[in-house]
């Protein structure tokens, strides 16, 4: 879910939405943990986790292959890349 990446606070002071979530997306080195949790037990995981360290749920685990953004409940085609070390 597109809407809801992550984008730090002097990110988003600094460049519109969608020069952030290309940001996030295919750029740089910031990174955060990408996890999975039985949908059962998120609600209690987000409110629990880490001692307070905040989690955000930015999608979900399908059958199939690839992965699929979406932005309001409609499929985006994305198209982009990080830094390719072997150009």
């Amino acid at each position: 879910d597109l809407d809801r990446l992550p984008v730090s606070a002097e990110l988003a002071r600094r460049h519109s939405r969608a020069e952030c979530e290309r940001f996030v997306l295919f750029g740089g080195d910031d990174y955060e943990l990408l996890f999975t949790v039985p949908a059962d037990r998120a609600p209690g995981f987000e409110a629990n986790a880490f001692g307070g360290v905040r989690v955000h749920r930015i999608g979900v685990i399908d059958a199939g292959t690839g992965v699929r953004c979406e932005r309001a409940g409609r499929v985006e085609d994305l198209r982009g890349g990080g830094y390719d070390h072997f150009a």
